[in-house]
């Protein structure tokens, strides 16, 4: 059995995709510490023709000491609106801007303060698109403890997975830590190519954008196709 562990972040790039669909489970590492102005509350879309974050506000980051799972978004502010709008503005006039407009109307006006929630909701509804049936858990309903690369480990025998498929940018740490070099679970790095598709109002292909650029420009088939390569 071969299991993932990644933090959820807000509308992720399709490889994170890629790497839920090529496991058997896929653990949101939600209790880990909050970093502010991350993928945990932005990512990249095209907007007025340029690369540009799409970004959450958070109300609670200034505690360094707080989980993801513990961070509320500033309501304060009419920022689900906004990126409502800001999506809107942008992908109107692309082929399957509803699909995404269905999407994000869903994971942003169903969910309240939480940032993990609204996140997690996201990626849970773009994968019922794609129809992707990876078995997923949040870490923080997982009664393991430890620290990095022991914490990881510790979650794949809780889960009894023999596999355990890492993102590229966690190998120095890993190997550093040699915790699962002592154990029975074979550690693979995640490797996704992100190949152009067709980018409307966009005058040379921008690659690493949220999945949310490439289902608004060829359409929840071709997306799946896209992140199964």
């Amino acid at each position: 059995m071969i299991c993932a562990i990644m933090q959820p972040t807000y509308i992720p790039w399709a490889g994170y995709f890629n790497m839920i669909y090529n496991v058997d489970k896929f653990v949101f590492l939600d209790d880990v510490k909050f970093s502010k102005r991350s993928w945990q509350q932005r990512n990249k879309l095209i907007i007025s023709g340029n690369e540009k974050f799409l970004t959450i506000p958070v109300s609670n980051s200034s505690d360094t000491s707080k989980f993801i799972k513990d961070i509320k978004t500033d309501n304060e502010q009419d920022w689900k609106m906004e990126h409502l709008l800001t999506l809107k503005h942008n992908y109107r006039k692309h082929p399957y801007y509803d699909k995404v407009s269905e999407i994000m109307e869903r994971s942003l006006l169903e969910n309240s303060d939480s940032l993990v929630d609204i996140n997690i909701s996201a990626i849970q509804l773009i994968m019922k698109e794609l129809k992707i049936k990876t078995d997923t858990i949040r870490s923080s309903e997982i009664e393991v403890s430890g620290k990095k690369s022991e914490y990881l480990l510790n979650l794949c025998e809780y889960l009894g997975a023999n596999q355990y498929l890492s993102a590229g940018g966690s190998k120095e740490y890993i190997q550093a830590e040699e915790k699962f070099s002592n154990s029975k679970i074979n550690v693979i790095y995640h490797n996704f190519e992100c190949k152009p598709y067709l980018q409307k109002n966009s005058n040379k292909f921008i690659s690493h954008l949220s999945i949310i650029d490439i289902i608004a420009n060829i359409g929840v088939v071709d997306t799946k196709k896209y992140i199964m390569e």
